[in-house]
């Protein structure tokens, strides 16, 4: 991936994931101890994006940038399992 910054924005560009994700959550940090950054940004981002605009940052500060793929795949399982208790119920009755 890729940072291209200018004094108040930031574009972030990253190659796709291979795997099967529901989206991207780009999370920005103030990387300041004296507080004197603005707050901190949460961006969620659909699995086809490879890019984000970062705006509204502090010229001449430090930001974490991390960028985290998120599947569903373990509620899925759960759900499944739930829903073949109840159907197993329903037939007992």
């Amino acid at each position: 991936g890729s940072v291209d910054t200018t004094t108040t924005s930031a574009v972030v560009q990253w190659e796709q994931s291979q795997g099967d994700i529901d989206r991207y959550r780009l999370t920005v940090t103030p990387n300041q101890t004296d507080g004197t950054a603005k707050g901190r940004q949460d961006l969620t981002l659909p699995p086809e994006r490879d890019s984000a605009q970062i705006d509204g940052l502090d010229p001449g500060h430090l930001y974490d940038i991390t960028l985290v793929g998120v599947a569903y795949l373990t509620y899925y399982i759960v759900y499944e399992k739930i829903q073949g208790l109840g159907c197993m119920r329903s037939d007992l009755d």
